[in-house]
């Protein structure tokens, strides 16, 4: 296993000790410093920026070759952690207490917060991909920028802004919404690599942690939840399963929201995030693929392989297959069923 102990705080001092363990050179833009991973210890980078207020932004994008433990260990107060899984998976620990790790799997985060400034253990698996966001908070910075009272704030919140000198960790797991997925997909498409970036990523940063708090105490004060949590994935892949079962039937999206118990807007972003298509998109998809194979693998022809996918218009599947392909069905089968055996 590859072991590497950090042992700074601003970000920039983070991923300056990354870069000498990794013996490699840190980049900066516009103070959006990144360290690529070398080839003899996987691929990808990990990112760190500081922003005003006392927050600031990890981002881990990485492949490593070996197991690989990153120790933040420093003898002061810790940041209060925001961990966001959005691929990949890892574990997380207190320093002292490796019986007790966490796993973090792909959609899950977690709010963490070490006692008697005990470090921060993460341990990534070899050759998994992983994509983890951490948003870092020094809480008596954030508190005083706040402007805020924190002795009036909702009792539920209480817990995330304690005082600093607790004596207990604090620990809290769960499964982030889409509306966060949504959030860290539009961080990752963003381009712009100027100032504009930086204020970007801080206004999406605050977005994020907004969005916590409200995740926070939607799991705190209403266990059920109001925003999409894992029991609506759960549904989602589900109405996945479905679809795939029920390819040759005549399905509507209102049929299969019906069929999983959510709603069409939830089933629709649940899609996007989970298969990147509208769920008509990826009946069509599904269909294609069924077709394709039935038209290499049988001798049915083409008005009975539309019967099989469920559409019953050789004119309108000819068009979309053409639309997508680029040639007829027929012409699709007699190019590829030689090549096929």
């Amino acid at each position: 296993m590859i072991k590497i102990n950090v042992s700074s705080i601003p970000l920039k001092d983070v991923i300056a000790d990354l870069a000498k363990a990794f013996n490699t050179n840190v980049t900066d833009n516009f103070g959006e410093y990144e360290v690529k991973l070398p080839k003899d210890i996987g691929e990808g980078y990990i990112r760190g920026i500081n922003f005003e207020g006392g927050l600031g932004l990890i981002i881990y994008n990485c492949t490593f070759l070996g197991d690989t433990q990153i120790s933040y260990i420093v003898d002061q107060i810790h940041p209060l952690k925001f961990l966001y899984v959005l691929n990949g998976n890892l574990t997380h620990h207190f320093e002292g207490e490796e019986s007790d790790k966490h796993i973090l799997s792909q959609y899950q985060n977690a709010i963490v917060s070490s006692s008697n400034n005990k470090g921060h253990i993460l341990n990534f698996k070899a050759n998994v991909p992983t994509t983890l966001n951490s948003i870092e908070m020094i809480v008596e910075t954030f508190k005083k920028t706040m402007h805020v009272d924190f002795a009036q704030v909702q009792d539920g919140l209480n817990e995330l802004f304690t005082d600093e000198e607790t004596n207990g960790n604090f620990y809290h797991k769960g499964f982030f919404s889409l509306k966060t997925a949504d959030l860290f997909k539009e961080l990752f498409e963003y381009q712009r690599t100027d100032i504009v970036r930086i204020i970007f990523l801080q206004g999406m940063t605050y977005q994020v942690l907004s969005q916590e708090i409200v995740e926070y105490l939607d799991d705190k004060l209403c266990p059920d939840g109001r925003v999409l949590r894992q029991t609506e994935i759960n549904q989602i892949k589900n109405a996945g399963d479905y679809i795939d079962i029920n390819i040759g039937d005549t399905i509507t999206v209102e049929a299969i929201a019906q069929e999983v118990g959510l709603n069409i807007n939830k089933l629709q972003q649940g899609f996007k995030i989970l298969y990147g298509d509208t769920v008509n998109t990826y009946v069509q998809k599904k269909r294609f693929d069924l077709a394709k194979n039935l038209m290499l693998n049988t001798d049915y022809n083409i008005s009975e392989i539309i019967n099989r996918i469920g559409l019953n218009s050789k004119s309108y599947f000819s068009k979309i297959f053409r639309a997508e392909y680029g040639m007829s069905p027929s012409e699709y089968r007699k190019r590829n069923k030689i090549n096929h055996h």
